[in-house]
């Protein structure tokens, strides 16, 4: 089966898990042809926008596309979002021409965001069947025509149930049947497990993520001058790294947190299997944003790296309290470090928690079980039997 899929930038560091659904869908024989509705450049107007496609503006199809948008949105769209919508027009024209030379059968966008404004127009052009996938800010936090993107799509597949309730929330009842909760997952084969852990003399904290509002690391600064004891190295790179740095010089932690900038898989990995505990902590950003589930916590949990994290967004979903791992309540420096405290003491119970965890990474986060039920998504009603 051929299958276009639309996506951000592509590939994007703190988006493995699209590209591991790639992999994937590739090994099960699809043949996936991806086209990044984000690009460097930026195109501002209509005819820089469709350049040489510019013809096919006057064309039926590409009518179809545009009037699936809800036409009072684009009208109260700030001027910003005006610069975007030509660009992205223009992409799904020289998209869709590409899609049907190259044979594609189906249509999926990544996000509910742009990816799946373009997708819903390449699909309208096209008049493929289409799909998309949600994730976490483009559900948590709505966006432009997001009814009419759930609407033109066959089905919506979310990976963790508190963004499908978020997007469930904001469109109508009669579109909810089209939502599907199917998790994105990690290559199990990948991660040993270690179940017996020898602690440091000096316990080693670890997190990771992009350095933003809803990762909440001023909260883990804070809780490691209640953890006197103990290092901890903070893997990622974003807007707030210098605020980050400014903090952790004001409380005099310069020698015991270390921002290592963003690192590879691999090197994650490396790190996971010399840390004590994994430290997630997780907030609902200003803006809504939140996490799903940080795939951070998914590779923790199949070595077997004990977990304390922050209930925000998904986050308890894979991090159950007293079953999986620690979780406490958010912007909350002391239950991080009572947490924390509780983890590096109570032996017997955290790796009773870890393998639990593995368990669950085991049975619900399996990138190919899921990967399979994404290609049933993709195939025809009479091929799944419907």
């Amino acid at each position: 089966m051929k299958i276009a899929y639309i996506t951000g930038d592509f590939p994007k560091r703190s988006e493995q898990f699209i590209v591991r659904e790639v992999e994937e869908m590739q090994r099960l024989g699809a043949e996936i042809s991806v086209y990044p509705a984000e690009r460097r450049e930026q195109l501002n107007t209509p005819w820089r926008a469709l350049g040489r496609h510019g013809w096919s503006a006057l064309l039926p199809r590409t009518g179809r596309a545009v009037s699936r948008f809800p036409l009072a949105q684009l009208a109260a769209m700030r001027r910003t979002a005006w610069r975007h919508f030509p660009g992205g027009l223009g992409m799904a024209v020289s998209y869709a021409k590409d899609i049907r030379a190259r044979g594609i059968e189906h249509v999926h966008a990544h996000w509910l965001s742009k990816p799946a404004a373009v997708g819903m127009m390449i699909a309208a052009m096209t008049r493929l069947p289409f799909t998309i996938s949600g994730h976490a800010v483009d559900c948590f936090c709505g966006g432009i025509g997001l009814r009419q993107k759930v609407a033109s799509a066959r089905a919506v597949a979310v990976c963790n149930q508190a963004a499908l309730d978020a997007l469930a929330s904001r469109i109508p009842s009669s579109l909810r049947g089209r939502l599907r909760l199917i998790r994105h997952g990690i290559d199990i084969a990948q991660f040993k497990f270690t179940g017996r852990r020898e602690a440091h003399s000096t316990p080693r904290l670890l997190a990771a993520g992009r350095l933003v509002e809803k990762k909440g690391f001023r909260y883990l600064v804070e809780a490691m001058g209640r953890l006197p004891e103990c290092l901890c190295e903070i893997a990622g790179a974003g807007e707030l790294e210098d605020q980050l740095r400014r903090e952790i010089e004001e409380r005099g932690l310069s020698g015991r947190i270390h921002l290592s900038g963003w690192l590879p898989p691999e090197e994650i990995r490396a790190r996971m299997t010399a840390a004590d505990v994994l430290v997630v902590p997780s907030v609902t950003a200003g803006s809504g944003d939140r996490d799903g589930v940080p795939n951070v916590l998914l590779e923790a949990g199949a070595v077997g790296l004990p977990i304390v994290a922050c209930d925000a967004g998904g986050v308890g979903e894979f991090v159950i309290d007293g079953e999986t791992g620690r979780l406490v309540p958010s912007r909350n420096p002391g239950a991080i470090a009572d947490a924390v405290g509780a983890a590096l003491s109570d032996t017997a119970s955290t790796r009773r928690l870890a393998e639990n965890a593995r368990k669950k990474v085991e049975n619900e986060y399996d990138v190919r079980a899921n990967a399979r039920l994404m290609m049933e998504l993709f195939k025809p009603a009479a091929q799944r039997g419907c």
